[in-house]
C-alpha cells in the first residue's frame, strides 16, 4: 500500500527551487516560484517530490541555451493542480 498524507505542495516546489538553484544558474535558466498557501493535498509525499523532482531537472536539461522555468500551484475547480 502507498503511504498517504496531507501534503503541502508550495514547500515542496519552493524545496525543489532551492535544491536546482545552482544547476540552473550554470544551464543559464531563471527559476521562478508562484505558489501561494493551498489546502493541503491527499498524495504520497516520497513521490510527489520525486515527481516534481525529475520535471525540475529534465526542464533544466532541456534549456541548454538558458530560459525560464516557472513553478507554480495553484487551485483548479476540482481540487489541487501543479504546473511545472
Amino acid at each position: 500500500a502507498v503511504a498517504q498524507g496531507a501534503i503541502e505542495v508550495a514547500p515542496l516546489l519552493e524545496h525543489a527551487a532551492r535544491d536546482f538553484a545552482a544547476a540552473a544558474q550554470r544551464q543559464g535558466v531563471t527559476m521562478s516560484v508562484e505558489a501561494p498557501r493551498l489546502p493541503a493535498v491527499r498524495a504520497d509525499g516520497g513521490a510527489l517530490v520525486q515527481a516534481i523532482d525529475n520535471l525540475v531537472a529534465n526542464a533544466i536539461e532541456a534549456m541548454p541555451e538558458g530560459g525560464t522555468l516557472r513553478l507554480a500551484a495553484a487551485l483548479a475547480p476540482d481540487g489541487e493542480a501543479v504546473e511545472v
